[in-house]
């Protein structure tokens, strides 16, 4: 048996993070979070997609983060204004429900 030279192998791992409903974000620790400008949640929360639990100083459900970080991909990496993210998110939300809830039992 000869010498067998295996190749490396790479492997990509998604970096997952879970931030509970119960915690909440300052704007800034969302900002830093999902790496973004004030400016775009300012824009993501004037189109009803995020909205803050407290004024001022605006404070952020922990849940904020993803829908945030889902929003810029949308904008960042396919051009969508934050109007369009927000539509499209809304209808992601939308049949992520109706997934859940199985398959209709009606019949016509």
């Amino acid at each position: 048996m000869g010498n067998t030279r295996r190749e490396p192998v790479a492997v990509v791992v998604e970096r997952v993070e879970v931030v509970e409903q119960r915690v909440d974000l300052s704007l800034d620790e969302l900002c830093r979070f999902a790496g973004i400008e004030q400016t775009v949640v300012v824009e993501l929360v004037s189109h009803g997609l995020v909205e803050p639990l407290a004024a001022d100083p605006w404070r952020f459900r922990g849940d904020s983060l993803s829908v945030v970080r889902r929003a810029h991909r949308l904008m960042h990496d396919l051009g969508v204004n934050a109007a369009g993210a927000a539509v499209a998110i809304e209808l992601l939300e939308r049949i992520e429900q109706l997934e859940r809830r199985g398959p209709a039992t009606g019949s016509r």
